[in-house]
């Protein structure tokens, strides 16, 4: 039935080549819609775990720079 609705009329023809290229499209477009929104929830994972280590490392380097500091002044 497709491949008849195909050669019957050139104005149907075009119709029909167009949809499907239409839904490919938007199918392409959803696709990587998913895929930006999956690194996007990735980043924001990494921001955060890099900001925790950041603060953990912070915190350590005061921790340790404190008794430096408490030596220096002995």
């Amino acid at each position: 039935i497709h491949a008849h609705s195909l050669f019957s009329e050139p104005a149907e023809q075009n119709m029909s080549q167009e949809v499907p290229h239409q839904t490919i499209l938007l199918k392409h477009l959803w696709s990587v819609i998913k895929v930006t929104d999956e690194l996007l929830h990735c980043l924001c994972f990494l921001r955060l775990f890099l900001k925790v280590s950041l603060l953990y490392i912070c915190d350590n380097k005061i921790y340790i720079r404190k008794p430096t500091i408490n030596y220096g002044i002995l």
